[in-house]
This record gives structure tokens, C-alpha cells and sequence, in this order.
């Protein structure tokens, strides 16, 4: 395939039209049409049926369809005309979303053929003129980045987003000729069908990691010789015992603390620049650049019992107690805020690493935070309830042997996400660059 630099354009209001492509109204090359309405009562998330149905679930926050949707079945005798049913190929954009808007507006190709699905209300079906645009190349058009800004522009509500049809009618888009569609739509489809491929490794990886915290965390490593803890409701190998987590801190004063409540952290007293408050969003997103919370030295100096170190272990204490996150020797010196929690690991007893593959354990955790009425605790209010948390603890020696192989699997999933994200990059800038016409694919 062989490209070139185009030189020669039309100006346009929207832009520079290449030479031979139109500039045309969506309302020109397609029709919309609803998906099919209905009733809660009408379908099912656990009972299965010989229909599927097609919702904003189905499609990931960048378009595209989602792998891990959750599966939404249509309960017999609802009677459901023709026109909704979908076929291999169709295209749709999603009507609704939350305020967020990161779907609205998004494309989806369907492709798959190994049942009968229908499409609801919350999306539209695409029927585009074939004699002017295909399904396919018409599915990367509304995928730029551009696009997206525009139809999230396009969106009305508050709570629920709602997308305004005539407006994207009248949206304006550059179309090659179908020879040159067919061509781009092959280099784009090379890339998303590598992108697709690195992301099944991801998800292979995820699942061998799941499979070897269960075997490692509860099992060990070459043991024989079991018992059962009633702390852990499961079984252990017979030399690991179980403590609570402040027998693994470096002291029982400030090794574990929660984030200063009340009117220590008021607005007001936030500067521009000085020592930074630390939030859930650092710890959520294994980010400590990202914030502007700042207080004085004198603040900090008042405060200094909730500081940080490198090697600290920060925990949110709402929400998933999954979240967890280790202080990195690069740091600006600061504090936690009330949502947060910070443990100092006394590593004689406990090295970081193994302590942070147990808090990424999900079953373990479900376990460890039951109510005595058997809910779940969706957060831990103190930090004497934290330091009461029952963890396992095995020879040190084996901690770092699990933690270590566990690690070699953190590195390959993060090496395949680094690849889809580098992957992910280059399809938009070929986007941008094709689908405007800068470059040319030459055709015959």
C-alpha cells in the first residue's frame, strides 16, 4: 500500500477538503433509527433466552465493543418487530449515557453472529446509503476524537444524558471515495485487530494472576501439611499464622493512621505551593502528580503525624478497599487527607510487596471485611477497626517468593498495556491524518 503527502485542497468551514472528497451533511449519507422500547419486566440479567439484548452496556467508554458486558436477555412472548433485530455488521451510536457523557454518541460495529439480538432505546441504528458510505468506514469516522467532543456537545440532562439527533444530522463530514474507504478501512482495521489481540493477552494474564493469588495467598508454596482458620475462612498451610495488621506495622503509635478530620484540612487554608494534601484520587490512579491541594510549613508542621514516606502504604477507607498504593521514592512531601489511610510496615515481619498482593486479593478481602450481620463494610471508619483486620502471615521467605512471582505477572500485564496504549496512539494519529485527507492512500 502506498501513500502520499496531498497538497491540493478546497477550504471549507469545517476544514480543508482534499481534492476529490466531498464534504456532506450525516443526514445525507444515513438514516437513524430507535431501538426497540421496553419495561423492566421485560427482561432478565439471569434468566437465559433465545434473544439478547443490546444496551449502553455493551459498548466501551471510547467506542467499540465491550468484552465483559453484562448479559441482558428478553423474556418470552414480547412481541418484537423486524426492524429491531440486528445484523452482522450493523453500526450503532449510543443515545444515553450518565453525566459524564463517555459513550454518548459512540460507535459500535456489531459482529457477532452466534445468536439473535435486538437493539433497545438507548441506542440508534445507522443505515447508512451504500452507494456513498460503508458501515465500516463510516464506524471510524464517528470514533475520532473530534467527533466525540462534538457529539458529547451534543447532549442534553443532567443526571441522565440524552443525545439530540437532529443536531448530529446536521454534523458535517469530509467522505472519500468508496475505493479509498475501503483502503483506509483496511490499515485501521490491521491496527484495532492487533490492539484487539493485545487486549486478550491482558485479560489471559489477569486471569492467571486471579488463579495464582488464589493458589499462592491461601496455599503457599510447596506445603503439605494444612489447618483451617476461622479468622480467614479458608485453609492455610500449618506453619503461616494469622495476625492482625498492626502486629505488622512499625509501632502501634503512627504506623497506621487515617487522614486528619474535622477543620484541620478546611479550605480555606489551601495555598498554591508549599507541602501537598494527598487524596483518593493519587491512590486510585497510582498517581502522585495529580492534585493542587497545598498547605504551609507551619501546617504541615501541625499536621506531621498524618505524613508520608517513600515506602508507605496509602489505602482509601471508602469505597473498594482494594485500593492501594505504595509511596514512590520521587515525592512531593505532604499528608493524607481524611480519605485516606497510611501504614508503615515494620518489613521484619512483613515485606511491602506481599502485603499489597493481599489487598489486591478480592476473595480474600470479601472475606476479612464482614460485617457481624454480614454485609459487606463498604468502609472502614477508624483506624482501630483497620489495625483489628486479620491477615495472613508466612516465613518472610515466602512472602518475597510469592510476592516475587506475582510481580513477574504485574510486569507482563503492564509491558501488554504499555504496548496497547503505544498501539491505541498511533490508530488516532492515523486518524487524524487519513481521515482528513493529509494523507493518501493511493488506489487504482
Amino acid at each position: 500500500m502506498e501513500f502520499y503527502k496531498e497538497t491540493k485542497f478546497k477550504v471549507m468551514p469545517i476544514g480543508k477538503l482534499p481534492e476529490g472528497w466531498e464534504c456532506v451533511k450525516i443526514e445525507d449519507i444515513c438514516d437513524m433509527k430507535r431501538g426497540f422500547s421496553y419495561s423492566s419486566n421485560q427482561i432478565s440479567k439471569n434468566t437465559r433466552t433465545d434473544i439478547e439484548l443490546i444496551t449502553i452496556n455493551n459498548f466501551s467508554k471510547d467506542g467499540g465493543l465491550k468484552a465483559d458486558a453484562e448479559k441482558l436477555c428478553l423474556l418470552g412472548g414480547t412481541e418484537i418487530e423486524d426492524i429491531y433485530y440486528v445484523n452482522k455488521g450493523d453500526l450503532f451510536i449510543a443515545n444515553t449515557d450518565m453525566s459524564k457523557g463517555l459513550i454518548i454518541g459512540a460507535p459500535i460495529l456489531w459482529n457477532v453472529a452466534d445468536r439473535r439480538y435486538i437493539y433497545s432505546m438507548d441506542l440508534t441504528k445507522v443505515i447508512v446509503d451504500k452507494t456513498k458510505i460503508t458501515n465500516e468506514f463510516f464506524y471510524y469516522v464517528l470514533g475520532q476524537p473530534k467527533m466525540r467532543k462534538l457529539m458529547i456537545t451534543y447532549a442534553q440532562g443532567t443526571n441522565v444524558l440524552h443525545l439530540n439527533h437532529n443536531l448530529v444530522r446536521e454534523i458535517k463530514v469530509f467522505l472519500p471515495s468508496l475505493l479509498e474507504q475501503k483502503a483506509l478501512i483496511l490499515i485501521f482495521s490491521k491496527v484495532d485487530e492487533i490492539i484487539q489481540k493485545t487486549s486478550e493477552i491482558i485479560q489471559k494474564t489477569e486471569l492467571l494472576k486471579k488463579g495464582l493469588m488464589q493458589k499462592l495467598l491461601t496455599r503457599g508454596i510447596r506445603h503439605k501439611e494444612y489447618k483451617y482458620s476461622e479468622e480467614l475462612e479458608c485453609e492455610i498451610p500449618e506453619e503461616w499464622d494469622v495476625v492482625n495488621i498492626e502486629y505488622v506495622a512499625k509501632d502501634k503509635k503512627n504506623s497506621i493512621k487515617r487522614g486528619p478530620w474535622g477543620g484541620s484540612l478546611k479550605k480555606e487554608i489551601f495555598i498554591k505551593s508549599g507541602y501537598k494534601v494527598y487524596e483518593q484520587q493519587n491512590v486510585i490512579n497510582k498517581d502522585f502528580s495529580l492534585g493542587n491541594y497545598y498547605i504551609s510549613e507551619e501546617k504541615y508542621n501541625e499536621l506531621k503525624d498524618f505524613s508520608i514516606e517513600e515506602g508507605d502504604i496509602l489505602l482509601t477507607s471508602a469505597g473498594s478497599i482494594g485500593n492501594i498504593t505504595i509511596v514512590p521514592k520521587n515525592f512531593e512531601l505532604g499528608i493524607i487527607n481524611q480519605a485516606l489511610f497510611k501504614i508503615s510496615l515494620n518489613e521484619d515481619k512483613m515485606i511491602i510487596s506481599f502485603f499489597r498482593y493481599i489487598f489486591g486479593y478480592e476473595n480474600f478481602v470479601l472475606k476479612i471485611l464482614q460485617s457481624s450481620h454480614g454485609a459487606t463494610i463498604k468502609n472502614i471508619s477508624n483506624t482501630k477497626e483497620l489495625k483489628s483486620i486479620k491477615i495472613p502471615l508466612p516465613p518472610l521467605t515466602e512472602q518475597k517468593q510469592i510476592a516475587s512471582i506475582l510481580a513477574k505477572v504485574d510486569n507482563k500485564i503492564e509491558k501488554e498495556r504499555q504496548t496497547k496504549e503505544q498501539l491505541e496512539r498511533l490508530k488516532k494519529s492515523l486518524m487524524q491524518l487519513l481521515l482528513t485527507g493529509k494523507i493518501r492512500v493511493k488506489v487504482n
